[in-house]
């Protein structure tokens, strides 16, 4: 994967052992607001479809039976109509509709939650995490810091 110009024109830094440029955080975020909006988008069509099923059954179909339908449906799975959804005018176009929607939108899922882990943001993420409990646990320390030569012997 070869980075954007954008990113060629700008000054590389060191950062954690490797080479880090100025703009990485901003495509980070764009990969990161695109799995949270699949995420959403994924638990909304879910829930559409479970209130669906729901109101399509007049409420004679369980909530948990109406999200099971939902799940094999949208993973087509392929258990078969778990609800009698041909005695029902209109569930058939209601299921073929979540299909197409709901395969869609997970699909999409999928695709943002492979550029999340390929493109590092997992590693990064969980490194942080990491070394803010390693900071947390930190007590009655000092931090020196300093820019000049340190080694014994340099300097008057």
């Amino acid at each position: 994967m070869s980075p954007s110009p954008r990113i060629l024109t700008s000054r590389p830094q060191l950062e954690r052992g490797r080479l880090h440029y100025a703009g990485h955080d901003a495509d980070n975020l764009k990969v990161r607001g695109r799995l949270a909006f699949a995420g959403l988008a994924l638990v909304i069509v879910f829930a559409v479809g479970t209130a669906g099923y729901y109101a399509l059954g007049a409420g004679q179909w369980s909530l948990d039976s109406c999200a099971y339908m939902v799940l094999i449906t949208i993973t087509s799975v392929g258990y078969g109509e778990v609800l009698p959804v041909a005695e029902v005018e209109g569930a058939r176009a209601f299921t073929m509709a979540l299909l197409v929607g709901g395969m869609g939108v997970s699909f999409y899922f999928l695709s943002a939650l492979t550029a999340f882990i390929i493109e590092g943001d997992l590693r990064e993420a969980l490194w942080r995490r990491r070394m803010t409990n390693r900071l947390h646990k930190l007590d009655q320390h000092f931090i020196v810091c300093g820019f000049s030569a340190t080694r014994s012997g340099e300097g008057a």
